[in-house]
């Protein structure tokens, strides 16, 4: 539980470097450990002396870090209404407002969630008054998941009405969920689930599964979906990026006969970042690898992330090996941790006050050696790419050889 929390807040901590800014530096990895416990602070998890922190920037000017609010309870993902923040409650299925920095006591929305680790109100987006929810529906919170669903609320303002169920996506583990969703330049809106495979860790730890009847405790080896790069098995909605509608009113959802339709990308351990550049409209994201390799991807449809035959830089023969299904094909990370630091959230920053920073793509990460690093990347120019100085990094891959008690 103690590294989902540490995920899910990462991914808040990129979201809201938008509204404060950050410091640059050529290298991917630099320094923000101080911002992190900063923000930490404005969560409620710690507890410091209330004083402001200024992080210098390149053009010598000052931003001011300082408490915002607390009293949110786990905390995953947030999303900007107008000048509100709507903030999903991980386990308790609520949807909290924030207006004029403060906190309202009564939740906008309040549904039933199973919470049993990864499970719960996992992603949100927001798009003009159409407000999308990805959650582990249930009976009862806490109670056996229903399934992990995406529904659409009207934002009145106040409170979120007049749901729609407009995706059904499997839950049968409790991890390797996703959840994130994000909206393309030409309205059409995507979500991620990872693989939902069951880990050593579920089989170990004290959870009752007579009260989970559709889990079974089975290995991260045993899993047999098509769209995990397996051979045989059956196509179940898993390991995939999905096309959920259009921000229109049709075709809105997806609807057809053949799930091939809807599947954007496929071959996904597990995310917990997308997003859209606003300058060319490719769809990015963040992928956590097992115990070796974690990555960014340049996701092109019908792209295949290789999992669970490849997870970093691939040789040609694994990329030979690789089923084939439809006309989905492989291609490299653009840039992977050999040994895996939890890549979060990842945003592009477009706004006219960070200009200097519409070159760049920011990732947050946790657990691993990373344990809470910001990262700056720099683009290439047809943005498809980094641009990194560091001799060390011109493979993309952080590897493990200790070299000056750094790792590259």
């Amino acid at each position: 539980m103690k590294k989902f929390l540490a995920i899910t807040i990462i991914g808040v901590i990129v979201l809201f470097l938008l509204s404060v800014g950050l410091s640059e530096k050529e290298s991917p990895l630099f320094d923000l450990k101080v911002f992190v416990r900063t923000l930490l602070v404005n969560l409620g998890f710690i507890q410091v002396e209330k004083e402001p922190i200024l992080i210098p920037t390149s053009s010598g000017k000052n931003f001011e870090v300082i408490e915002y609010l607390t009293g949110l309870d786990k905390p995953t993902t947030m999303s900007f209404v107008g000048e509100d923040i709507l903030v999903l409650q991980k386990n308790d299925g609520t949807v909290r407002l924030i207006r004029d920095g403060k906190l309202h006591e009564t939740p906008v929305l309040d549904v039933e969630v199973s919470n049993v680790k990864e499970l719960g109100m996992l992603g949100i987006l927001s798009i003009d008054s159409d407000v999308y929810l990805y959650f582990t529906e249930s009976d009862q919170d806490g109670g056996v998941p229903i399934g992990n669903h995406i529904y659409k609320y009207h934002w009145t303002g106040e409170k979120l009405i007049d749901p729609q169920l407009v995706n059904v996506l499997p839950a049968k583990a409790f991890s390797h969920v996703g959840g994130v969703m994000a909206q393309g330049l030409d309205g059409k809106v995507f979500a991620v689930t990872g693989d939902q495979t069951r880990t050593q860790g579920d089989c170990e730890k004290e959870i009752d599964y007579k009260k989970y009847p559709d889990f079974p405790c089975r290995l991260q080896g045993e899993n047999v979906g098509i769209l995990h790069n397996v051979e045989g098995g059956k196509i179940d909605d898993t390991s995939v990026i999905i096309l959920v509608g259009y921000n229109s009113s049709e075709p809105s959802p997806i609807k057809s006969s053949n799930p091939v339709d809807h599947y954007f990308a496929m071959g996904i351990r597990n995310s917990f970042g997308l997003a859209i550049d606003p300058f060319t409209g490719n769809l990015w994201a963040t992928e956590n690898g097992p115990d070796k390799f974690d990555e960014i991807n340049l996701v092109y449809p019908k792209f295949n992330s290789g999992w669970k035959k490849i997870m970093g830089p691939a040789t040609e023969s694994q990329v030979e090996d690789l089923p084939k299904f439809e006309d989905f094909s492989y291609a490299d990370p653009k840039f992977s941790w050999e040994l895996p630091a939890n890549p979060t959230g990842i945003s592009f920053i477009s706004s006219p006050e960070f200009e200097q920073y519409h070159d760049r793509v920011m990732v947050g990460d946790c657990y691993g050696y990373g344990s809470g690093n910001l990262y700056l990347f720099k683009l290439n120019a047809d943005r498809t790419g980094f641009v990194l100085e560091d001799p060390n990094l011109k493979d993309l891959v952080v590897n493990l050889v200790e070299k000056n008690g750094t790792s590259w």
